[in-house]
């Protein structure tokens, strides 16, 4: 039964299976755009456990292997037949050993030589790894995904769970305090009147984080953004380095402090499509009506809370101007295990690739030592090589 279980064969063709399966399932979903119900069925789940099983057996009964490898490494050497002598037994020897970059161990007159020793490991890092990923995905089925669709200032204590199906209790509670939507600047076209004598100074064809001066007088205007929503343009009205005010356009108003305008105006404001750049909500977390946390929440930028990542995946403006907002809410403890893990298969392949393993014997024969390649010479290019090795030992 454990030769079942650690045989290649099975772990190709579990491979195999699964690769063939998975076209399957992504040409032909159980419903279009769930493919989550095809992976996470109990069939696919069960070739996925007979391959960490086969994984596992084939680690378990590599352990000791590697751990008798220089036992067994001696054991070859002594039942080795020796070649004529080449080399004299005594310190130099050694030393060319180790300038080789060998490591030496002694017994029973026999010396043993080895490099890139730690490259034995590669295979079992890598079995790990991979059961640690499986490991880590199955860890996070404890964890959850739901939503939270609320208005600005409201607090929430419930999410919707998808795999329930039902409101559940989310051990805090959240508040949206604000939203904006950030875009890229703004063209904007509008007209520049002098307010006294409604003589116009033409069009001015600006994005709103340029700034403009009005002609004849000592005024300087910088654009401070445009809100395309509320149809809002904010500036900032300076003469020379003195900050007068704000000057706020909008559909049908205009507000410069207390005064209407100051002595200029701009109207007939009119944008180009704006380009939505980034969306940011402002939000706190409360426990027990005390309020323990705030941050914001951007695309592809959670807030993380107690293991509850928080994602910002909707907006709307209802007819009365009020922002509502959604978030995505997904803890995975599994998380943290399967990035450890992809990091530690990364180590495992690079060991396989990049350590080879090689080992000589040298064992005493009459006049000398003879060497004995063990492990890692084969192929054309493993000979050249021992031919090299063989040079820098001077035989």
């Amino acid at each position: 039964m454990l030769q079942f279980f650690t045989s290649l064969k099975l772990t190709l063709g579990l491979l195999l299976l699964l690769a063939l399966v998975s076209i399957g399932g992504t040409i032909k979903p159980a419903q279009p755009g769930h493919y989550e119900l095809f992976y996470q069925s109990p069939w696919f789940r069960a070739i996925l456990s007979l391959l960490a099983l086969n994984l596992l057996c084939c680690t378990l009964r590599a352990l000791p292997e590697r751990w008798r490898s220089r036992e067994r490494l001696f054991v070859a050497l002594g039942a080795a037949e020796a070649a004529q002598s080449a080399y004299p037994s005594d310190a130099d020897l050694r030393k060319r050993l180790r300038n080789a970059g060998y490591r030496i161990s002694e017994r029973d007159q026999m010396l043993l030589a080895e490099r890139g020793a730690f490259g034995r490991w590669g295979v079992v890092i890598v079995h790990s790894a991979i059961l640690l990923i499986m490991l880590g995905a199955l860890w996070g089925e404890a964890g959850f995904l739901g939503t939270i669709n609320t208005y600005l200032k409201q607090s929430n204590s419930h999410y919707f769970d998808w795999n329930a199906q039902r409101e559940l209790e989310l051990g805090f509670e959240l508040r949206a305090d604000d939203f904006r939507l950030r875009y890229y600047p703004i063209q904007l076209r509008f007209k520049l009147v002098d307010a006294a004598t409604g003589r116009s100074y033409g069009q001015q064809l600006l994005y709103d984080n340029d700034a403009f001066s009005v002609p004849g007088t000592p005024y300087r205007v910088q654009l401070r953004g445009f809100d395309p929503d509320a149809r809002l343009l904010r500036t900032e009205v300076f003469s020379g380095a003195q900050l007068l005010g704000p000057y706020l356009i909008g559909e049908g108003f205009e507000r410069f402090g207390a005064q209407p305008n100051p002595g200029f105006r701009l109207s007939d404001v009119e944008f180009r499509d704006p380009l939505l750049k980034q969306i940011e909500v402002s939000v706190s977390v409360l426990e027990a009506g005390r309020l323990v946390r705030q941050g914001l929440i951007r695309v592809n930028e959670p807030l993380t809370h107690r293991g509850v990542s928080i994602y910002q995946t909707a907006y709307n403006r209802d007819q009365s101007g009020n922002w509502s907002v959604g978030f995505q809410l997904s803890k995975d403890p599994g998380e943290k295990l399967v990035w450890l893990a992809s990091v530690l298969l990364m180590l495992g392949f690079a060991v396989v690739f990049l350590l080879r393993h090689r080992a000589v014997g040298l064992k005493p024969v009459v006049g000398g030592l003879a060497l004995v390649p063990l492990k890692g010479w084969r192929g054309e290019l493993g000979r050249e090589q021992l031919q090299r090795l063989q040079q820098k030992l001077g035989g």
